[in-house]
């Protein structure tokens, strides 16, 4: 059951209601159970559908979280893998060759042979 209540009282006349994450959290999950409507649950609760849907929105995107839920963390960047050994050309007959697929989506092709150190310097400048 969603704790409905807001205190009417200590809002001013022509004031917007404001509603605590946990309520939003509470009423989005409501609305996701088997059989549940957006709109009954929001004139259940006396809340504009629209901003239901939002809530939902939100929620599924994780922003209706208690900060306290929430483990900091930093992303490094890794530091570039060499091979202890290498040969001097990546490739060989003209059928082989390779597709490397970077993070942003862009590809690079190589077909055929490929200088190693060549090929080692433009992974460099396409990883920074």
């Amino acid at each position: 059951e969603v704790d409905t209540s807001v205190d009417e009282t200590e809002r001013a006349v022509g004031q917007r209601r404001r509603f605590s994450r946990e309520y939003k959290r509470q009423m989005a999950e409501e609305t996701l159970t088997s059989g549940a409507s957006v709109s009954v649950v929001a004139r259940r609760h006396d809340v504009n559908a629209n901003q239901l849907f939002r809530w939902r929105k939100e929620y599924r995107e994780g922003l209706l979280e208690d900060a306290g839920d929430l483990i900091p963390i930093q992303v490094n960047k890794p530091a570039p893998s060499v091979p202890t050994a290498v040969p001097e050309t990546v490739g060989g007959a003209s059928g082989s060759g390779m597709d490397i697929v970077l993070r942003s989506g862009d590809r690079v092709i190589i077909r055929g042979s490929a200088d190693v150190a060549v090929l080692r310097t433009v992974l460099e400048v396409l990883g920074r």
